[in-house]
């Protein structure tokens, strides 16, 4: 994959290259408005959805709770007419007890406590019937209300009535059975029924008693057909799934009741919620919510192919206003550098010939822009190149001479080492010792200075080559300096910059005893701190007063002239230092100068350090 993108770009940057510079601008242009014009479009187009989808979202659960509520309301209606005639204790009584009744009692009977329970049936127009089923044998049935429990004897709900003792049991969506024709199904609608054991007044089954309610007045909303991209479902504790069977939606959609209660019944969470899935390559919403007086959870599945076509509109006229802004912005910006790339292609014209050879030409673009600009610096360029062509031609012939001087240095210095070691030889052939270890210090001392091959050396030579400068100061002195070292031996093994110690001592030797007219004790050491590596160079000389220290910290530092005072030039090899320190390691480096007068002097040279295994010894 990533070898295949790399091949794309190679492709893409090779016919880039072959473009002219106008063709590449104009491209350049093009994306530079393409690219945050389509992105806007596409947050655009993702708000819109994202709104659209939000809206459509909190109209679905409005609806559901709508149709929750309406529900509520006649489950209230229901329940209450159940609750009236199980209060009614007269009524209760007079049905469960088993005797003969008279003609009297029966007309009062009816024309009193049946009545009543006629009376909620008309009060309630949407209950459908009331149905009080009892086991009394001797009870006369009034058809219509009473009935004789042989009727439902062999019903399955009869028996969960009964085992609810007391509490309300719903059946949803069954055909309603008439007991005025033997308690057939016949072609009547579906109903809901709520029914209840009547265990009154000897606490053991009397009968059952039945609310109905059809199933298009329970169920408004579920068995409205106007609904073309949503319909509603409910799905019991028990497992039942009730829905309108004539449903628009459904025949649309081709939908599967097995396969759809399955699908809800999954992804069901909690009292409420929604969630969406697929339906034959078609996403559903669904919106849910619990009913929990019926034991029931009522769903409301659309489809979000309207919602989809209303986005593609939007989206549509969205891109196509990009594209137009595009193709319009396009044409301004190719006619804007069209007139830029005129003049630019004449400069170029003019640089060919100037390529070819002649000189001496002037380039006829003026103006105030950058076309006029860039005209103009290339005549005054074409001057200097002129001037400079005379001074590249003497430059060569200086360089020539600079080189043959250089060999014939390099010459002078090969003869003083060869002179130097035959001198050496000869001292040593009489036995001058002391002759011959001054001449070996001085020709290690002047390979080491006139050495620059390398910037950077180990500690210990810088210490070697300070050595040979003392041995050589002490040869011409008598021995007046005494040098000592206290440097533990993985710090000689770091790398520092070459010329850095030797400069310091000699200046404590021109500057700390030659105007005392007396030897002292040079002293250098070394150690690790804060980071860094610390190398003192101490001396017991004349020192310093505070102006005269003043001065030298202030001339050692780079960009600051520095002054010749003292009759000499105390601080030109500490500023050498110094300067080269900050250049090469960085403005955190450098000297710290500290002195008291007819007392000492100290230079502090502070370096960079690496964690190398030299520095892991020095730190254990």
């Amino acid at each position: 994959m990533t070898n295949r993108i790399k091949a794309v770009f190679n492709s893409l940057t090779r016919v880039l290259e072959k473009l002219s510079i106008e063709k590449k601008l104009i491209l350049s242009n093009i994306l530079l408005l393409a690219v945050p014009v389509v992105v806007l479009g596409v947050i655009l187009i993702q708000n819109v959805k994202s709104s659209e989808e939000a809206d459509a979202l909190r109209s679905a659960q409005e609806e559901v709770r709508r149709a929750e509520i309406n529900i509520g309301k006649n489950i209230e209606v229901c329940s209450r007419a159940a609750q009236m005639i199980i209060n009614n204790r007269y009524f209760l009584s007079f049905a469960s007890i088993e005797q003969d009744y008279t003609a009297e009692d029966l007309i009062w009977f009816k024309s009193g406590a049946l009545s009543n329970i006629q009376s909620i049936s008309s009060v309630n127009p949407d209950i459908y019937s009331i149905r009080i089923f009892l086991n009394n044998p001797l009870i006369l049935e009034m058809w219509g209300i009473i009935y004789n429990e042989k009727w439902i004897i062999d019903e399955k709900w009869r028996e969960e009535v009964i085992k609810a003792n007391g509490t309300y049991y719903w059946r949803f969506s069954h055909p309603y059975k008439s007991a005025d024709s033997a308690m057939s199904a016949g072609s009547s609608e579906d109903v809901v029924s709520l029914s209840i054991d009547i265990n009154y007044p000897e606490k053991r089954h009397q009968g059952i008693l039945e609310i109905n309610m059809l199933s298009k007045v329970f169920f408004s909303d579920m068995y409205n057909n106007s609904y073309e991209d949503s319909f509603y479902c409910l799905i019991s504790e028990d497992e039942e799934f009730v829905c309108d069977s004539e449903s628009t939606f459904m025949a649309k959609f081709n939908m599967n009741t097995k396969a759809l209660q399955s699908q809800l019944k999954i992804n069901t969470k909690g009292k409420e919620g929604n969630f969406t899935f697929k339906h034959n390559g078609k996403d559903m919403t669904v919106v849910y919510s619990r009913i929990d007086m019926i034991d029931a959870c009522l769903y409301r599945i659309s489809s979000a192919n309207i919602m989809v076509n209303r986005l593609d509109k939007v989206r549509n006229y969205i891109l196509l206003g990009i594209g137009m802004g595009i193709i319009i912005l396009s044409f301004m910006v190719y006619f804007i550098i069209s007139i830029l790339m005129k003049k630019l292609k004449k400069i170029i014209g003019f640089m060919r010939k100037v390529q070819d050879g002649d000189l001496d030409i002037d380039i006829p673009v003026y103006g105030n822009d950058e076309m006029g600009e860039l005209s103009y610096h290339f005549r005054k360029m074409m001057v200097k190149v002129k001037k400079l062509i005379t001074v590249i031609v003497q430059k060569q012939i200086a360089v020539k001479e600079a080189e043959l001087k250089a060999l014939q240095s390099q010459i002078n210095k090969h003869f003083i080492y060869n002179v130097l070691e035959a001198v050496n030889m000869l001292a040593e052939s009489h036995h001058e010792y002391e002759i011959s270890e001054i001449i070996t210090s001085l020709g290690r001392l002047m390979r080491y200075n006139m050495n620059w091959d390398k910037q950077y050396v180990m500690l210990e030579e810088e210490i070697e080559n300070t050595k040979n400068y003392v041995n050589l100061m002490n040869a011409r002195y008598g021995n007046l300096f005494t040098l000592e070292l206290d440097i533990d031996a993985p710090l000689l093994k770091h790398e520092v910059l070459r010329m850095l110690v030797q400069p310091i001592v000699e200046n404590a030797v021109v500057h700390g005893f030659e105007k005392k007219g007396q030897g002292g004790l040079i002293s250098i050491s070394a150690c690790i701190r804060d980071n860094a590596m610390f190398v003192i160079i101490s001396d017991n000389g004349t020192g310093m007063d505070k102006e005269t220290l003043g001065k030298l910290r202030r001339d050692i530092e780079p960009g600051n002239a520095g002054e010749h005072y003292q009759g000499g030039r105390t601080g030109i090899g500490l500023k050498n230092v110094n300067t080269r320190i900050k250049l090469f390691y960085g403005k955190d480096y450098g000297l710290m100068i500290e002195s008291e007068e007819d007392s000492f002097s100290s230079v502090t040279m502070k370096l960079p350090y690496n964690l190398n295994s030299a520095w892991d010894e020095v730190i254990v």
